[in-house]
């Protein structure tokens, strides 16, 4: 199949075969005629080994983009090949067998890699390795469940790298003081790293022009901590105080993803704090909460919301649902778990207010789906309707 199009596809420049698992050597081995190829993803292939990877590197050197992620049979060999792709720009070696030495030498020779993904169990001689790598031209770095990593030497590669913009790092034990030494950042995604330092959240009372921002709220984020440059926010409260659900200083906001982690004790959140001051907001989802709404709310007619989601909500009532739907008459996508506080009833309410074009029901637990499906086509035939009891999507 390959070698047949490779033939009526000679000058392909890009390619994806992840999730191939019957890819062997010998099919990628045949892309090595594909001479003007720049764009190669071969992730989770466990077929293939470090023969066709070494032969592919050697043969096409003008390759852009290369994605490895969860290679699982690749060895370092694999790794240092990649030393031949001087163009390489966008490099993905996510579960990889990493020898850290080779990664350091690699990287002197691709120093123009301005996207980096890799998954690594830190240990002494990996934090090290983090503070050597040859990297000057990184835009966008990913070293997710790094573990107990260094904030020094993580905070040398991010001072190394002046035209970052993006870092993701999940489920790091770090304490977020790097960001001091970089100031081009504009997307900070950085969920369950439970020991960001009150220095961490310092920063942001200065005029930080941050554009994506993805952390779990701690004790240490205090009332001070200003967001109000950032344009999308996601938030996982592990603190009883939502000490961060400052909304009003959230005025850029256009999409809003709140949820608690399954913590019982967190407050609720109070939806007119929201949408009161969030103004441009388009879409927003809340998780997991506890969710208020006073009978003297009046919510504005002109709210931007196109997409709500509120999944696994408690207290929510039909008050809520019938100003929610009087105010967001932009809506395009909702979706909702059914449960003992939403009803059939309060769906039909919220539809006969809203220009739904997609309703999605993600998660069902006290009603009868085929009804609820077929009353809502009837009563609302320019709905789509999406009724799903298989779980969370």
């Amino acid at each position: 199949m390959l070698m047949k199009l490779v033939k009526i596809n000679p000058y392909l420049q890009s390619l994806s075969l992840s999730n191939c698992y019957n890819l062997s050597d010998k099919g990628l081995i045949c892309l090595s005629k594909l001479t003007k190829l720049q764009n190669l993803s071969i992730s989770e292939c466990y077929g293939i080994s470090d023969k066709s990877i070494i032969h592919i590197t050697q043969a096409l050197p003008g390759i852009q983009h290369l994605c490895l992620y969860d290679c699982v049979s690749l060895t370092e060999e694999s790794l240092y090949s990649i030393r031949h792709l001087s163009n390489l720009s966008h490099l993905d070696i996510s579960v990889f067998d990493l020898d850290y030495d080779i990664i350091v030498q690699m990287s002197a020779h691709i120093q123009n890699v301005s996207y980096l993904r890799t998954t690594i169990v830190c240990d002494d001689l990996w934090d090290e390795a983090i503070s050597s790598l040859f990297f000057r031209n990184l835009s966008t770095i990913d070293l997710s469940y790094l573990g107990e990593t260094g904030d020094s030497h993580f905070a040398t590669l991010v001072k190394n790298n002046k035209s970052l913009k993006c870092i993701r790092l999940y489920e790091c034990d770090i304490s977020g003081s790097f960001i001091y030494q970089q100031q081009s950042i504009k997307k900070l995604i950085m969920p369950q790293c439970n020991y960001l330092s009150k220095k961490f959240y310092e920063y942001f009372r200065k005029d930080f022009d941050l554009e994506e921002l993805e952390i779990t709220i701690n004790e240490n984020c205090d009332f001070n901590t200003n967001f109000s440059s950032v344009s999308r926010l996601k938030v996982l409260f592990d603190s009883q105080d939502l000490p961060g659900y400052q909304f009003y200083k959230l005025k850029n906001l256009i999409e809003l993803n709140i949820m608690v982690n399954g913590r019982e004790d967190i407050e609720q959140i109070h939806l007119e704090l929201i949408l009161a001051t969030c103004e441009n907001l388009v879409k927003l989802k809340i998780s997991d909460l506890r969710f208020s709404c006073s009978k003297s709310l009046e919510l504005s007619k002109n709210l931007s919301i196109r997409e709500f989601r509120g999944i696994a909500l408690t207290n929510v009532d039909e008050l809520l649902f019938l100003k929610l739907a009087t105010a967001l008459p932009n809506l395009v996508t909702a979706e909702f778990s059914l449960n003992k506080n939403i009803n059939t009833q309060m769906l039909q309410i919220f539809c006969a207010h809203c220009k739904l074009v997609k309703f999605l029901e993600t998660y069902d637990t006290n009603a009868q789906l085929e009804t609820l499906r077929n009353i809502l086509k009837q009563e609302h035939p320019g709905i789509y309707v999406n009724v799903d009891d298989c779980g969370y999507k």
